[in-house]
This record gives structure tokens, sequence and C-alpha cells, in this order.
């Protein structure tokens, strides 16, 4: 028996043969080649899956597409996306399946994959700049707060060694002030005490002769006649006239005393306003150092007229004199300018405690750097006696002369 073609178009097929019989449905059975929907309509008992009843199953569905799921239909392959159910596997698109669900491809994976890698790096990448920048900005501020930090401590600095060089210059403004007081006030001082004794002794002298003429012509009143009255009362009279005179010159002398006293009291102020500036200054140089060793380890010694560590005693500038050179046994530290609150390096020379003691501190000007430089090359010192940060100092200062 020739299977019949399996077409999408209803044709007239020529039986094969007939069958007679009653099917369960009570109605006849369909001979072969008879359109069919189920099995029972079939006097074979078959309808095959292209609509046909005949003896055989028909498997194929060429040549329309189709293939043949599980002798059961004819479906088109390809068809299924991804998450729909299939009922033969060749129906999904891709070349992934499971549990009755079509799923994505290899290549779609892959791809998923690799753009998840590549959204996965870029994230990364984004997150690395985020945090370097966030780095970045974070030093930047740092950076700006320790630079705006520095800026602010070198302006205290500035602001605290113009406040000292202030402070220094009143202060030699102060010591000039009094030495030419004290100048005029010991050559004043001699004068007037010469002048006043030597008027003092004169007026006393005139002052006895006067007295003495008085009290004679007083007597040669008493003892004159009456007509020489007159004469001797204006001999009296011309008398006390010079003696007002003298009492008016003590006058005069007084007044000049009284000015002298004032440039005393006045030299007294100006010692009071030094001991004031001295006491600024002594602050000023306990902040700046304080800030360098802490300001709860230095104090200054009223005695001593040094900086010391409370700790020990140790003066500040053996301390760091010490810190900066070697120091032997049986060595001083000397202040050039004789300023002991000046403990800058250039300011400081170990001396042998024999030779300390030969320095007359009362030849050196107070804060006169070169006047003390000139005492120790008295002593003995000479320019290549001197150590190097010394003779930097020299060389420094005599080319901002030349300049």
């Amino acid at each position: 028996m020739i299977n019949p073609e399996i077409t999408s178009e209803y044709k007239n097929v020529e039986k094969q043969r007939d069958i007679c019989r009653t099917c369960p449905n009570g109605k006849q059975c369909l001979d072969d080649g008879s359109l069919c929907n189920t099995n029972d309509e079939c006097g074979s008992s078959i309808c095959n899956i292209a609509g046909f009843c005949g003896e055989e199953e028909i498997v194929s569905c060429e040549p329309y597409g189709k293939l043949n799921c599980k002798n059961q239909t004819c479906l088109i392959p390809s068809t299924k996306e991804v998450g729909e159910a299939y009922m033969c596997e060749w129906e999904c698109k891709s070349d992934r399946f499971e549990n009755g669900k079509c799923l994505k491809s290899s290549i779609d994976l892959k791809k998923d994959k690799e753009e998840k890698i590549k959204q996965i790096v870029i994230f990364g990448v984004i997150i690395f700049i985020i945090v370097l920048s966030s780095y970045l900005y974070i030093e930047k501020r740092k950076r700006d707060k320790v630079k705006k930090e520095r800026e602010e401590e070198e302006k205290k600095r500035d602001k605290a060694k113009e406040e000292y060089g202030e402070f220094v210059k009143r202060k030699e403004d102060l010591a000039k002030e009094i030495y030419e007081l004290e100048k005029r006030f010991k050559s004043e001082k001699i004068k007037k005490e010469s002048t006043l004794r030597e008027l003092d002794e004169k007026l006393r002298e005139q002052k006895d002769n006067f007295q003495k003429e008085i009290n004679y012509w007083q007597e040669k009143k008493k003892s004159a006649k009456t007509e020489a009255r007159d004469f001797y009362n204006n001999k009296i009279e011309e008398l006390e006239t010079k003696r007002g005179f003298i009492i008016d010159k003590i006058k005069d002398i007084e007044k000049e005393n009284r000015k002298y006293f004032g440039l005393l009291d006045r030299r007294n102020q100006l010692s009071e306003e030094i001991k004031t500036n001295t006491k600024k200054e002594i602050e000023a140089v306990l902040e700046r150092y304080g800030r360098i060793y802490g300001k709860s380890k230095i104090c200054y010694n009223e005695k001593s007229k040094y900086i010391e560590f409370i700790s020990n005693g140790e003066p500040l500038h053996r301390y760091i004199y010490r810190k900066k050179f070697n120091l032997g046994n049986g060595y001083e530290v000397h202040h050039i300018d004789r300023d002991g609150l000046n403990n800058e390096l250039w300011n400081l020379i170990a001396l042998k405690e024999e030779d300390h003691e030969k320095v007359n501190h009362g030849k050196i000007d107070f804060q006169d750097w070169e006047s003390g430089i000139d005492e120790l090359k008295r002593i003995g010192l000479k320019d290549l006696d001197f150590p190097e940060h010394i003779k930097l100092e020299i060389k420094k200062r005599k080319e901002q002369k030349r300049l």
C-alpha cells in the first residue's frame, strides 16, 4: 500500500480499500485516506499526524519545513523564544533548554558575561576614579590645611619677630635716652653742685658781711645824731635791697634744683618703662621658644636672667649650643651681644671658663653684636679662632654694610 502524500490542501484521494465497521463513537469508521481528527474515527484506528486515516503512522512532516514531534504533531523548528515552553527541544531558537523552557543561547550567555564583565570593569574604573579623586581631594585639603597652618604659623612668627624687633628698638631708644639723660644728669649734677657750693659759700659770706654791716650801721644809728638818721636809714634800705637780691638768687638756684630732680624723675620713669618692656620681651621670647620646646617645659630665671628648663635647670642657650656642637667640660656658652634672651646660634660661642672670666661685659654695648665681637678679639681671639657659624655671620654683616 502506498502512503498518501501529506499536503496542506484538500485533495481527492483514491480509496485503497473499504472498511465497514462501526467505530466507538457509534458512527461508521472512516476509510484509509479520509480526513480525521482522532484514531477512534478511523477503521484502521490510526489517524496520522497529517490528518488522514491509514494503516501505518506517517511520521514525516515534509516538505513544509515542519518536524515530527514525538509522532504527535508537526512543528516548525527554532520558533520558541527564551522562557517559552516547548514540546520538542528543537523548537527553541537557542541551543540551550531545560525543564521544558527555552534558555538563552551560549553565544548570548557569552555576550551577557562579556557585557557583565565590561560593566563590572567600567564600574570598577568609575569607583577607582571616584576613590582616587576623593583621595586626591582629601590630600589636597590636607595639604591646603597644612599650608594654611604653616602660613599662619609663619605670620605668627613674623609678627612675634616684628614685635620683638619693636621691643628691642624701643629698648635701645630708651637705653640711649637714659644714657643721654644720665650723661646730662651727671654733667648737670657736677656743674650744679659746684655752682651751688660756690654760690652758697659766696652768699653765706655776703650774707654774713651784710649782716655785720647792718649790725654796724644799726649800732652807728643808735649812737649817731638825729641829723644823720636819714643817711643811716637809706644805707639800711640799700643793704636790705641787696639782701633781697641774694634771696631771689637763692630761689633761682632752688628752681634749677627742681629742674634737675625733674630729670631724675624722668630717668626713673624711663627705667620703669624699660622694666615693663623687658617683661613683654620675656613673654615674647617664652612664647617663641615655647612653641619649639613646650611652654610648660621652660621658664625665665629672674636671678640668672636666662631662659631655663624647669626639669633640670639647664639654660636654654647652653642646651641649644650643646645639641648643635660638642661642648666639653670647662666651657661656658657666652652671649656675644650680652643679651641673655637672644639665643640665636649666631649669638652663642663656647669659651673656656678662664677666657670667659676675661670678658669685660661692661665694654659690650647691650644688644650690639659687633661690640661683643670686638671684646672677644680684645681677650685674644683672632678671626681664624672663631667657629664657622660666627665666621659666616661676620661675613654676612660685612656684605650688608657694603650694600
